[in-house]
C-alpha cells in the first residue's frame, strides 16, 4: 500500500487489485446519474410533507423581503422548527425554472442527492484511495432507499447530504490537526452550519467536532496551555461560522437565537404526536418503538453489497493489529446514532426515514471495507472471485431499482427482507403516497377525455392528491362514495374503506402499493372489504375524534371481533378495550362494559388498567 498527501491535504491509500478508472470513472458515473435524473424526475409523485415545505420556503422568502415583518413563517404546526436552508434554496431556484412547483422541487432535490454521492466519493477516496472513492459513490448511488428518497424527500435527504459532507471535513480536521488551514476551517464551519440550517439534529456534528479534536489531542498528548489555546483558536471559528450560517436560514432561531434551537431539540426528541408504522406484522406507535427497530430496518433495506462490505470491514479490523483511526471515526458517525436510537428507544416512524442520514456513511464504510479486503488479504484468484460476486450483487440491485421505478424507496433486500413483495405483508411500503401519480396516470390514459365537459370525479384520504391531479381532467372531491374512483395506498387498510370494483393496482416489485376502486354498494359484503380488522380500528379512531360515540363503538367492536389483536401491540390493544369500555359506560351500557373488560383480561392477564377499571365498576365508583 502506498500513502500520499495531495495538495489539499487528503490522505490517499492506493490499494492493489481495484481499478475503477479513478476520477475519470467517477465523472462518467456522475454523467450517467445526471442523465437519469433529467430523464425521470417527472415520474415522482407529491409526497406527504412536500406541500408544507414548499409553503415554508415561500414564507421564509416573504420573511426576508418584508424585512422580518411577515410572520406567516411561524403559522404552521411545526415546520418552523426546521431550518429553511433547502426550502429557501428550492423556492428561489425553482422560481426561475420552466417547471411546475413540485417538478422543480423533485429535480433540485435529486441534484442535492447527487451531491451526497460526490461526498461519498470524496470520503471514500480520502480513506481508501481513488478506487475506493468510486466504489463508495457507486454503492450510495445504488442504495435504493437513498436513491428513491433523493427525488422527493425535502428534509431527510438534504440533511443526509449535509451530514456526510460534514463528516468528511471533520475527518480531514482530525487528520491534519492542529494545522488547520483557513480554508478547511471555513469549509467545516459552512458544512456544519448548512446541515444545522436544515435540521437541528445536526448538533450531533458539533459533538463529533469536540470528540474528534479531543481524541486527537489525547493521541498526540497535546495538553499544554499552548495546545489548549491553539485548539480554542481553531474550534471557536468553526463554531461561529456554523452558528452564523444556521441563523441565515432559520427564522425561528433568528428571533430566538439561544432557546430556539434548544426548543427544537426537545420537541423532536419527544415527538409529541403519535404516528403508526407497520413493523413486523403489527402497527406500532412512535411512542413504543422497540430497541431493534432501527437496526432491523437497516438489515432489511440496505442492499446486499453494502451489508457484505460492512461485514468485510469488520473482518479486516479483527485481523489487523492496528485499525486506521479515521475509518473508525467514520464507523462511529454511522453507528452511534443507531446505537443511541436503540438504547433510548427514541420515537421513530415511516420506516428508517428519520435515520436516513446514517445510510451514506454506511455505504462508504462498506465500500472502503471491500476495497481493503481486496487489497490486503486476498490472492489474485480470490480477488477476482470477490469482485465478480460484488458485480453480480450490484447488477441485481440495479435491476431491482429499474423494476421498482419510480418507487425505489420501498426497496427491501432479498437476503433479509425477501424483496418488496414478501416484505409488504409485514412492513410499510408506500407510506409517503408516491404511487398516487401512477394511479392518476392510469386513469388519464384509460378514461381521460379532454374533449368532454365532464371531469372524472375522484376521492382519497390523501389530501395531497389534488397537487398531482390534472384539473382539466379530474375533479377532486372530499371523501365520498359518490365519485367515479377512489384511490388509496394499502397503509392502515385504507384501500378497503370504500367497497367497489378494483379496476387497477399500482405495483412495485410485486407489492401492491395503490388501489383504484370504482365505488359500488353491491361489493359491501365482499370479504376483501369486510375482513379488515385494522380498517375498523382506524375508522373507529376517526369517529372517536369526531365524538361520534355510537359509530365508534360499532367500529371498535367489529375490529375486536375480526381479530385486530394480531395487528396491535399489547399496550394499544389494552387501550382499545379500555376506551371501548368507557364509551359503553357513557351510553349507560354497564354490563357490556364489564364484559369487554373481562375479555381484555382473558386475552392478557397483565392488563392492569383493564383489571383496575373492572374493579372500579364493580365497586360502583365508575359508571353509576
Amino acid at each position: 500500500m502506498e500513502l500520499r498527501n495531495d495538495q489539499n491535504g487528503h490522505v490517499w491509500q492506493r490499494q492493489p487489485g481495484l481499478r475503477l478508472g479513478g476520477q475519470q470513472g467517477f465523472y462518467l458515473l456522475m454523467f450517467a446519474y445526471v442523465l437519469v435524473i433529467f430523464a425521470t424526475f417527472l415520474d415522482y409523485g407529491v409526497t406527504s410533507d412536500e406541500v408544507y415545505h414548499a409553503q415554508y420556503g415561500r414564507d421564509i422568502f416573504h420573511w426576508y423581503t418584508s424585512f422580518f415583518q411577515d410572520e406567516r413563517v411561524f403559522a404552521s404546526k411545526d415546520t418552523w422548527l426546521y431550518g429553511g436552508c433547502f426550502d429557501l434554496f428550492v423556492t428561489l431556484v425553482g422560481a426561475v425554472l420552466p417547471l411546475e412547483v413540485f417538478d422543480a422541487r423533485h429535480l433540485l432535490n435529486a441534484l442535492v442527492g447527487l451531491l451526497g454521492v460526490v461526498a461519498a466519493y470524496r470520503l471514500g477516496a480520502h480513506l481508501g484511495g481513488e478506487g475506493a472513492g468510486v466504489l463508495a459513490g457507486l454503492f450510495l448511488l445504488l442504495t435504493p432507499r437513498y436513491y428513491g428518497h433523493a427525488f422527493f424527500n425535502p428534509k431527510d435527504v438534504p440533511f443526509a447530504v449535509g451530514y456526510l459532507w460534514s463528516v468528511y471535513y471533520l475527518i480531514r480536521v482530525f487528520d491534519v490537526w492542529p494545522h488547520l488551514s483557513r480554508r478547511l476551517i471555513w469549509q467545516t464551519g459552512l458544512c456544519l452550519g448548512l446541515t444545522l440550517g436544515i435540521r437541528i439534529g445536526g448538533v450531533l456534528l458539533v459533538g463529533y467536532l469536540f470528540f474528534f479534536v479531543g481524541l486527537k489531542m489525547l493521541q498526540t498528548r497535546a495538553f499544554s496551555a499552548t495546545d489548549v489555546r491553539k485548539a480554542v483558536l481553531q474550534v471557536v471559528p468553526i463554531l461561529v461560522i456554523a452558528y452564523a450560517t444556521m441563523l441565515m436560514f432559520w427564522p425561528w432561531a433568528q428571533i430566538h437565537p439561544l432557546d430556539g434551537p434548544w426548543q427544537a431539540i426537545q420537541t423532536f426528541a419527544s415527538f409529541p404526536d403519535v404516528h403508526y408504522t407497520f413493523f413486523e406484522g403489527i402497527y406500532i406507535g412512535s411512542d413504543e418503538t422497540p430497541w431493534h427497530y432501527a437496526p432491523k430496518w437497516l438489515a432489511l433495506t440496505l442492499p446486499e453489497f453494502v451489508l457484505l462490505g460492512l461485514l468485510v470491514g469488520n473482518i479486516i479490523w479483527v485481523l489487523r493489529a492496528r485499525a486506521y483511526l479515521p475509518r473508525i471515526l467514520l464507523a462511529f458517525t454511522a453507528f452511534f446514532p443507531i446505537a443511541y436510537a436503540a438504547f433510548t428507544q427514541m420515537p421513530l416512524y415511516d420506516g428508517l426515514r428519520h435515520l436516513l442520514f446514517v445510510v451514506p456513511p454506511l455505504a462508504v464504510l462498506g465500500a472502503v471495507g471491500m476495497t481493503d479486503l481486496s487489497g490486503r488479504l486476498l490472492s489474485n484468484r480470490a480477488r477476482r472471485f470477490l469482485w465478480s460476486g460484488v458485480a453480480i450483487l450490484v447488477s441485481l440491485t440495479l435491476w431491482e431499482m429499474v423494476r421498482l421505478h419510480p418507487n425505489q424507496y420501498v426497496y427491501f433486500n432479498r437476503i433479509f427482507g425477501g424483496g418488496a413483495d414478501r416484505a409488504s405483508a409485514r412492513y410499510d411500503t408506500d407510506y409517503w403516497h408516491n404511487s398516487f401519480k401512477q394511479g392518476l396516470q392510469f386513469l388519464e390514459a384509460t378514461w381521460g377525455d379532454r374533449t368532454s365537459n365532464r371531469k372524472i370525479r375522484i376521492t382519497s384520504l390523501n389530501p395531497k392528491m389534488i397537487y398531482m391531479a390534472d384539473p382539466d381532467l379530474f375533479e377532486v372531491v372530499e371523501f365520498s362514495d359518490h365519485v367515479d374512483f377512489y384511490l388509496s395506498t394499502t397503509r392502515f387498510d385504507q384501500h378497503k374503506f370504500l367497497p367497489g370494483e378494483i379496476v387497477h393496482t399500482v405495483q412495485a416489485g410485486g407489492a401492491n402499493l395503490l388501489y383504484i376502486v370504482r365505488p359500488d354498494s353491491s361489493y359491501r359484503n365482499d370479504p376483501f372489504f369486510v375482513e379488515a380488522p385494522f380498517k375498523y380500528f382506524y375508522v373507529g379512531t376517526l369517529y372517536n375524534n369526531a365524538r361520534d360515540t355510537e359509530k365508534t363503538i360499532v367500529a371498535y367492536q367489529t375490529a375486536l371481533r375480526q381479530g385486530v389483536s394480531t395487528l396491535l401491540t399489547p399496550r394499544r390493544l389494552e387501550s382499545l378495550y379500555v376506551d371501548l369500555a368507557f364509551l359503553l359506560l357513557s351510553q349507560g351500557r354497564r354490563s357490556e362494559a364489564v364484559d369487554t373488560l373481562k375479555r381484555a383480561v382473558d386475552v392478557d392477564a397483565t392488563f392492569a388498567r383493564a383489571r383496575f377499571m373492572m374493579g372500579e365498576i364493580k365497586k360502583g365508583r365508575v359508571g353509576r
